[in-house]
């Protein structure tokens, strides 16, 4: 069951357990509801609630947000006050909106009779009907979009073919975790070898930040948000991130983030020095952003656990032909079913036509810091964990034959990052490298590329933020579900665009 909200004034937290007080019975449901709550933040949100129930949020006006919105409604209820105070809520384009997001068959309910608000549905193309009301209204609307009302129940949800899933990363288990939800099995093909970057001992999840209201800043903050909840249990090792800020003009601009208030008060502030040398344990000069909810995560922990019940194939995929998966010496894989590739910093193999950059990144170890407090973003960064203190990472130039190298210059840069925010290590104790790959304009590819073959690649150093909502996004419109992400936005993701951006951004 998808149910979709759309509120132009959303309450907090707070406001949601004063409400939910009067309904005592549901306790267990509304704390589940307000643990995942958004609060006011701008945008779609996607809630995924007990029992295979999804809720899709809306933090928009009405005609705004069916703009964005891709959704193929079986009911709607209006509940948009009176059509004298509010006539936004009931005006012939949004009338029009709604007609043009509704099935066969679709149902609208509302207890306002208003002459207006019938003749805008019946101008839309619904057949409206006066009834009784309920309680102390006397009267209501029924409208449906055809005059030969269907059952919903009856609407087929649609056959999936197997997906067959290549790199067992972020991007597909998040993947087979969204068809697991839907009931849709998927077979899963990876080496295993643990040479790709989902395989780092530490991954970091903290929002990326605009001042401007804009497509791509709401979809970071969805998605870091769908990310937090995503995560869970042990795999979650540590919460609280500072990101510190470089120079006077940094911290300025880290302070209107803060004012701004994008993710709520409780979300985010801004740290003067003295205040985050005390959290972090190390000096700072210019102060920065404490990220409260920001977590360090274990990324295996998650791949593992997001994949142990899909059907898992060990080997090395060659080429993607024809719905097939060969591996180097021609052998069958798995074929006959949509392939989705996902294959990291082995994509231009399969995918050679996107416009994509590889970079490499190295990792360096040395001895447990009783100093450092909690986790620090200084450029680099630098995580203590009981076992290793984890200093990160290096960009480098690379390609798919040399990328798993430890070079002494890259720790040598990890080290100096370090030690230039007061930090102090130990000699290096081993680390790891693996490959990055990104577009030129940093947004990530998430899309179909032909019939039948699927892509989510070039997140950067981002994927355990982007990869859950980009993967739910992508199996929403394969089954046909409504779409967590604006539907304009997740087409400048979609992999065309990314090979016509050889000529410049989309």
């Amino acid at each position: 069951l998808h149910y979709v909200s759309i509120e132009a004034y959303p309450w907090d937290a707070a406001q949601l357990e004063t409400a939910h007080k009067n309904f005592p019975e549901l306790s267990n449901l509304s704390a589940h509801l307000r643990e995942k709550w958004p609060g006011r933040v701008r945008g779609l949100h996607r809630i995924e609630l007990p029992d295979g129930v999804s809720l899709t949020l809306c933090h928009d006006a009405a005609h705004l947000a069916l703009g964005v919105l891709d959704v193929c409604a079986d009911a709607w209820f209006l509940d948009g006050f009176t059509p004298s105070k509010n006539p936004d809520m009931w005006s012939d384009s949004l009338m029009q909106a709604m007609y043009n997001s509704s099935a066969a068959g679709c149902t609208i309910g509302t207890f306002t009779v208003a002459g207006s608000v019938r003749r805008a549905l019946s101008g839309a193309g619904f057949t409206v009907t006066k009834t009784t009301g309920f309680g102390r209204k006397r009267h209501r609307l029924e409208a449906v979009k055809s005059r030969k009302p269907v059952n919903a129940n009856s609407r087929p949800y649609p056959k999936i073919p197997v997906p067959i899933i290549i790199g067992a990363g972020i991007a597909g288990a998040s993947l087979a975790r969204s068809f697991e939800r839907r009931g849709v099995p998927v077979t899963l093909i990876d080496p295993c070898d643990d040479s790709a970057a989902s395989a780092n001992p530490i991954a970091i999840v903290k929002p990326r930040l605009d001042l401007q209201d804009r497509p791509e800043s709401r979809f970071f903050l969805s998605a870091y948000l769908y990310a937090l909840h995503a995560y869970a249990g042990p795999a979650v090792l540590q919460r609280g991130i500072a990101q510190l800020a470089k120079s006077s003009t940094e911290a300025r601009r880290f302070e209107k983030l803060a004012a701004q208030g994008a993710l709520g008060p409780h979300e985010l502030a801004y740290l003067p020095s003295e205040i985050m040398a005390e959290k972090t344990g190390l000096p700072s000069r210019f102060g920065g952003l404490w990220h409260a909810r920001g977590h360090i995560i274990g990324p295996k922990l998650i791949t593992d656990t997001w994949t142990k019940n899909v059907h898992k194939i060990h080997a090395t995929v060659a080429k993607v032909i024809d719905g097939c998966a060969l591996d180097p010496q021609g052998n069958i894989l798995a074929k006959g079913s949509d392939i989705y590739i996902c294959a990291g910093g082995n994509i231009s193999k399969f995918l050679p036509q996107l416009d994509l950059r590889q970079q490499r990144g190295q990792l360096s170890y040395s001895q447990p810091s009783s100093a450092l407090r909690a986790p620090i973003i200084y450029g680099g960064y630098a995580v203590s964990t009981p076992e290793k203190l984890i200093l990160g990472a290096t960009h480098g130039k690379g390609d798919e034959n040399s990328w798993t190298g430890l070079h002494d210059i890259d720790h040598q840069r990890n080290f100096d990052g370090y030690t230039s925010q007061g930090g102090e290590a130990s000699c290096a104790k081993g680390g790891r490298a693996s490959m990055r790959v990104t577009t030129a304009w940093t947004l990530p590819v998430a899309g179909t590329v032909s019939p039948g073959v699927h892509v989510i690649t070039g997140l950067g150093g981002r994927g355990f933020v982007h990869a859950p909502l980009l993967a739910e996004a992508l199996v929403s419109q394969i089954c046909g579900d409504p779409n967590p992400m604006d539907k304009h936005f997740l087409k400048q993701l979609a992999p065309n665009k990314i090979t016509a951006g050889r000529e410049g951004q989309p």
